[in-house]
This record gives structure tokens, C-alpha cells and sequence, in this order.
């Protein structure tokens, strides 16, 4: 219809008209033109927000496994120190054999955390939500991002060495599982105490093993740490976009 006046305008030489047609369609092109930018604006707004949420939400539940793994490390250290105790002592009574027992079945399940990160690859993967966020924020990102790959790394190395010299390696060390049910297996000694003090090897395996608890321990510790400062970045930068 718009173009039959333009064509009629310039039949009838109504050169005003023509212009104010013209002046018309630009109008229109330039507002469509505004509102798509506009609407691909609010896209990527939403899109990057809604990746932020779900990366909080990966940050915190990576948060929650690392103090599920610390504590149950912290809470058997009295039983674990009581077994050390009783290994340098060579103290054979019922509760010193008993707390070595507990601290082998402790040390031997898997304490490494299941951390999540599929945000964080999409986030990482996606620059049209990184064009939206500020430079301090994208460094921690990119922080975060590493140090998530370091321990999950590291730890899992530190955890295949402590299995190549595990305690529960040792032939001195057996399990008893009643009706074949390992879950509720507990540790036994092929002997007695006095013997166990005297072999280096089960003495290296028991230290070694509790020293790779310590070591996770901090690390995950450290890291914890540094992942409620990462928190503390994404909720400053959902902030700021909205």
C-alpha cells in the first residue's frame, strides 16, 4: 500500500509527499531496527543471568561436598589420633584395638567430593554472556575455573597414591563382612598388636594414609574457602545486571 502512494506521489510529482513517505518507511526500519537490538539485548541479559543462577547454584552444592568431606574427616580425628597413639605405644587393650580398626575403615572409603561444573562450561563456552560481564568478573571466572581443575585434579592423584600404599593393602589387615554384607564390614587383625608395632610396614601405611587425610583436608579447605569468595562474585554481578 505504501509503495502504491510513493509511486502515485511521484506520477502526481508531490514531491513533499514522496519525502514524507520516505521519511515513513525509514522511520519504521529504524524502529524495527531498535526494538530487535533491543529484544537480542534483553536475550542475552536473561540468557547470562539465568547462567549466573545456575552456576551459584553448582558453586554452592560443590560448597556443601567439600564440608561433607572435611567433616567427616574432622569428626574421626580423636578416634584417628587415639589409634596413632596406640600404635607408638604398642597398646594392645580391647579400646586401642578397637579405635584402629574404626580409623582403617574410616580412611578407606572414597573422600574425594563430586564436583558439578556444567555451567561453568556453558558460561565459559558462551561469549555472547561473557561480552555482558565486567573484566574483575570474568578474572574470577577464569580463576575459579582453574582452580576447580587443579583440585579436582590433585586430589584425585593424591587419592590413587594413598591406594598404592593403602593400610588396607596389608596382609596383617583383613575384613570382616557379617553374611557377606560389606557395608558393614568392619577391620580385624591377623595379629596382635605387639607384632603390628613391629612391622614398619603397616606403621608407614597407617601414617601415610592419615597424612593424605591431612593434606585433602587442607586443600579442600582452601578451596572451600575460595569458592564462598567466588559466590560473593556472581551475586555482585547478578546485581549489577539487573
Amino acid at each position: 500500500m505504501l509503495l502504491r502512494r510513493i509511486t502515485k506521489h511521484v506520477k502526481d510529482q508531490n514531491w513533499f509527499a514522496v519525502v514524507l513517505d520516505f521519511a515513513i518507511v525509514v522511520a519504521g526500519v529504524m524502529i524495527a531496527l531498535q526494538l530487535a537490538n533491543w529484544s537480542e539485548a534483553q536475550s542475552r541479559k536473561e540468557g547470562a543471568t539465568n547462567t549466573l543462577l545456575r552456576l551459584k547454584s553448582e558453586v554452592a552444592i560443590n560448597i556443601t561436598a567439600l564440608e561433607d568431606r572435611i567433616n567427616s574427616i574432622e569428626t574421626s580425628r580423636s578416634v584417628r589420633d587415639r589409634a596413632l597413639l596406640a600404635l607408638a605405644q604398642c597398646d594392645g587393650e580391647d579400646d586401642a584395638m578397637n579405635a584402629v580398626s574404626e580409623t582403617i575403615s574410616g580412611m578407606s572409603g572414597d573422600t574425594l567430593p563430586s564436583f558439578v561444573d556444567s555451567s561453568l562450561r556453558e558460561l565459559g563456552r558462551s561469549d555472547r554472556y561473557l561480552d555482558l560481564l565486567t573484566d574483575d568478573f570474568r578474572a574470577a571466572f577464569n580463576i575459579y575455573d582453574a582452580r576447580l581443575a587443579d583440585e579436582r585434579s590433585q586430589l584425585k592423584i593424591n587419592f590413587e597414591l594413598m591406594w598404592d600404599d593403602h593400610i588396607l593393602r596389608n596382609p596383617a589387615v583383613y575384613l570382616v563382612a557379617p553374611e557377606g554384607d560389606l557395608s558393614g564390614a568392619s577391620v580385624a587383625f591377623v595379629h596382635p598388636m605387639a607384632e603390628l608395632c613391629d612391622d614398619p610396614i603397616f606403621s608407614r601405611q597407617l601414617i601415610m594414609t592419615e597424612g593424605w587425610h591431612q593434606v585433602a583436608t587442607t586443600r579442600m579447605t582452601r578451596f572451600k574457602r575460595q569458592s564462598e569468595e567466588f559466590l560473593l562474585d556472581i551475586d555482585a554481578e547478578l546485581e549489577r545486571l539487573n
